[in-house]
């Protein structure tokens, strides 16, 4: 127990100790940036655009690291949610993305309440999503949002279209930090879906995924109908 609360401590004060030198960063290649582009050549400019990149990779991972964080820690504040209503908030989120890259958004007609904490309702969908349209590839046309009454169980659903995974990938793909052939070269730090685990496992619930390269990716979630924290 000690041991963990040493390691919680640290990894607060890593999250908390690389922001400011980081956003320090990007902001001086912002600014260099700006006011020397008449001065730099193009190979200047393609340094400023690195740097600008890699400072915000670090800064999202940051970010992603004091989400999982608080994914642990944060306690659950269980209420009814109308799921109908936490679905429209996910798509109006992507709503600009999905039309960009003619993505169809597809839901279950079937949306009960459920008894979950809202906070982390959201954050499961969003980041199953996000990681739909990160790695989904360009052949990738819907997004369908399922749900199933399975006894005990809410059972939710996010199916794509798109590049599927490898079958050894199914269960590793919910680790800290993994990252798969499929997502070489894209921005991620493989924090999202572990954080969708963590949060399913604080309600008790799982979190599995089904899947055949080339013919798209289902995850699927489970939350009890009786939460018991």
């Amino acid at each position: 127990k000690r041991s963990a609360e040493e390691i919680k401590l640290f990894a607060y004060s890593i999250v908390h100790d690389l922001k400011n030198p980081v956003f320090f960063i990007h902001g001086l290649a912002r600014r260099l940036a700006q006011h020397c582009r008449d001065s730099l050549d193009e190979k200047g400019k393609d340094y400023c655009r690195r740097i600008l990149s890699g400072s915000e990779q670090i800064a999202a991972l940051v970010d992603q690291i004091y989400t999982y964080i608080s994914a642990k820690e944060s306690p659950l504040v269980i209420e009814r949610i109308a799921l109908k209503d936490v679905l429209k908030t996910i798509r109006d989120e992507f709503s600009h993305r999905l039309r960009e890259r003619h993505v169809e958004w597809y839901e279950s007609e079937t949306a009960p309440e459920i008894q979950a904490d809202r906070i982390s309702l959201v954050r499961i969908l969003r980041n199953l999503v996000e990681n739909a349209l990160k790695y989904g590839g360009e052949g990738l046309t819907k997004i369908q949002i399922g749900y199933k009454d399975d006894g005990d169980f809410h059972v939710i659903s996010v199916r794509d279209d798109g590049v599927g995974l490898q079958d050894s990938d199914a269960e590793k793909i919910f680790g800290l930090f993994v990252r798969t052939k499929e997502s070489k070269g894209l921005e991620g730090a493989g924090l999202g879906l572990a954080i969708v685990k963590e949060l399913a496992r604080q309600h008790k619930g799982r979190v599995w995924t089904e899947s055949a390269k080339g013919r798209g990716a289902t995850f699927f979630v489970s939350l009890p109908k009786t939460p018991q924290i």
